[in-house]
């Protein structure tokens, strides 16, 4: 009797689900919000995880400011104050889902674009002032980059965005000395797999989950990828460094 009371309480709603199957890219910045302005929260993340298969952030910052200014030129008679407010405020809100899921996507350009806006339309708000600290931080950050050493130009970048975690033999030191990086030291090698495993997950928590796309991997820019391309990069280095120590011992026999 009190599972058929319990029944007899629910209610039941019919929710629609909009699908989008095909459209222009500024048709799918428009859909980012629903037609009332509430966040497509489920459509802003597959958005912003597959968009650059088919555009460039620069060119997706640029609808979502241009559409910010239309509805905020837009006299009231088209629609009502609220209304546009709401799809403001949403568009605010995917930047701020932006800024903080990928950092990677805001260079010093866009984020230059991004803070020439926000001090036009949003002075002292909290997108105006993260927009501020990210710049500021990027341009500290870069201001403290050494110089790259001369014998590690090829690996310089790796070197920098993943902090030396590479085996590539030219991080070790100048080409005089990288006979002697080919052997690898005599150490447990229970404990030197540990190491390698280790070295191995950093570069997996810092992979961007977006650059696994095969429309990207398979792109000819592979700095679009780097993430993904540091981790081959780690699998070859080890693999050269397995083979290289094995042909360079005269004593071993075949």
């Amino acid at each position: 009797q009190d599972s058929d009371d319990e029944i007899s309480h629910l209610e039941w709603e019919t929710v629609r689900v909009r699908f989008v199957k095909a459209a222009t890219l500024s048709r799918l910045v428009d859909a980012l919000a629903t037609d009332d302005g509430e966040l497509e929260s489920t459509f802003v993340n597959v958005f912003l995880n597959t968009y650059r298969t088919f555009a460039q952030p620069e060119k997706v910052l640029e609808l979502l400011l241009d559409r910010y200014e239309k509805l905020h030129a837009e006299p009231a008679l088209l629609q009502p104050e609220s209304l546009s407010d709401q799809h403001k405020k949403t568009l605010v809100s995917v930047l701020h889902v932006w800024l903080d899921g990928f950092p990677e996507d805001w260079d010093t350009d866009n984020l230059q674009r991004l803070l020439a806006f926000t001090s036009k339309r949003l002075p002292k708000s909290e997108i105006h002032m993260k927009a501020l600290n990210r710049f500021t931080h990027r341009l500290d950050k870069y201001s403290r980059i050494p110089p790259p050493l001369p014998w590690s130009n090829d690996y310089h970048d790796f070197a920098d965005q993943f902090g030396g975690l590479c085996l590539t033999p030219a991080f070790r030191g100048p080409p005089s000395h990288l006979l002697n990086s080919y052997r690898f030291p005599n150490i447990p090698v229970k404990h030197f797999a540990e190491q390698l495993t280790r070295m191995d997950m950093e570069l997996f928590k810092r992979l961007i989950p977006h650059q696994c796309l095969g429309a990207i991997w398979s792109n000819r820019d592979k700095h679009e990828c780097s993430s993904v391309l540091a981790t081959v990069t780690q699998f070859n280095a080890v693999s050269f460094r397995v083979i290289s120590s094995i042909l360079i011992e005269p004593r071993l026999k075949p």
